[in-house]
């Protein structure tokens, strides 16, 4: 059940979530018709071909996907010429899981362990056979199997066709990296081949109308501030355009307006959305970075309180000095040069390397995360232990 009761801001907040999938997806018609004339025809001529989508995080692959597969499902003359496996690979990534997965999708239970993945691949075949039913497979995420050395999986998939008479099997894998398909052995990238479809990240436009669009579902009328809409829109356009992080932070802000008793969901709902959405996500990845890692990064912390230039130099002194506090080998200072460009690459921190005539080069770092120190140290904390964590921390602070 939906949480909305007399919310003077929501109307739905369910709206805004990940897992809405509205009738209308805007600014993706291209896409919709491509993706929908391959899969009928696939379906029609009993010719498979299989499917590839590739675009950054949140242009709208697996909304678009899902919302093809709903217009299949609704068409006469295709719906019960087959039927669809939707799997997150993220989450469902060995042989065993997808075959069962898969198996679960025509109405079989199988146990999470005990049989072999070789008898899965039987029962499939056999089903498919007796169904005589085309089996649209949706990979989402596939670039996660090849993460987990696990593209043996693939194979079994791309040799299913060659093996069965009465059926066929579409694959639709959707990556965000675009180079995937190289990476894999050829004897596998050659028989999954297939049409290539990319997912451009939305403009402001695009997002705007994305945004008004939800917004008229998700809030209550004139809840929303002249310009807020337009505010969020350029922002994320600017940052990434995905469309998932623009819509989080709007749930987000309509929660704030709420919690603070507003009328209304005001750019600064917005504003502070985004500085706590930040703040939430560089939180999760420093909490599970190395110890020393976060000794660095609250050195850093520590000098741009007390001066608006900090080098490498003056870095590694100041954490040298804690490590000597917390009675910790320090690691050399190669390797904190190494770290630093490695929090650089995560996007924690920033640098830019400095001429200083005569007395050489340098490398001026900073922070991009707002109210740095006191988040540092609570993740230096769960590092060192609670108890443990409390003692240190009085040293260091």
């Amino acid at each position: 059940m939906r949480e909305n009761s007399h919310s003077e801001i929501f109307r739905d907040r369910y709206v805004l979530s990940d897992s809405y999938v509205p009738d209308v997806i805007l600014h993706r018609d291209e896409e919709i018709n491509k993706i929908y004339i391959l899969l009928a025809n696939s379906i029609l001529k009993e010719f498979p071909q299989n499917i590839f989508i590739y675009g950054k995080s949140g242009t709208g692959k697996t909304l678009t996907i899902k919302h093809v597969m709903k217009k299949l499902l609704n068409e006469k003359n295709l719906k019960d010429l087959f039927i669809y496996c939707y799997i997150n690979c993220k989450n469902i990534q060995t042989r065993y899981r997808i075959l069962a997965e898969i198996l679960k999708s025509f109405k079989i239970p199988v146990p999470s362990s005990g049989w072999s993945s070789e008898k899965l691949y039987i029962m499939l075949k056999d089903i498919l056979e007796n169904t005589k039913k085309f089996l649209i497979l949706i990979l989402d995420e596939i670039d996660e199997i090849l993460k987990k050395r696990n593209d043996n999986i693939l194979y079994t998939l791309s040799r299913l066709n060659s093996e069965i008479k009465h059926s066929r099997i579409i694959l639709v894998g959707i990556s965000n990296n675009i180079s995937f398909m190289s990476k894999l052995d050829p004897r596998i990238s050659n028989s999954l081949f297939g049409a290539n479809i990319i997912f451009n990240p939305y403009n402001a436009e695009e997002l705007k109308d994305i945004l008004y669009f939800r917004s008229k579902l998700a809030f209550n009328n004139d809840v929303i501030e002249n310009g807020a809409i337009e505010y969020l829109a350029a922002y994320v356009a600017r940052e990434s355009g995905d469309v998932r992080k623009a819509l989080k932070i709007l749930k987000f802000a309509g929660e704030i307006a709420e919690r603070n008793g507003l009328k209304k969901v005001t750019i600064d709902c917005i504003k502070d959305a985004i500085k706590k959405l930040e703040t939430n996500v560089y939180e999760e990845i420093i909490k599970n970075l190395p110890l020393h890692y976060k000794l660095i990064l609250y050195s850093l912390a520590i000098l741009k309180e007390e001066n608006n230039m900090v080098t490498t130099g003056t870095l590694y002194n100041l954490y040298e000095r804690i490590c000597r506090i917390l009675n910790m080998e320090c690691l050399s200072q190669k390797r904190v040069s190494e770290i630093i460009s490695e929090l650089e690459s995560m996007g924690i921190l920033s640098s830019r390397i400095l001429n200083r005539g005569r007395y050489g080069r340098t490398r001026e770092i900073w922070l991009n995360i707002p109210d740095a120190k006191n988040l540092i140290l609570n993740c230096i904390k769960i590092s060192l232990g609670e108890i443990c964590g409390k003692t240190y921390i009085k040293k260091i602070t």
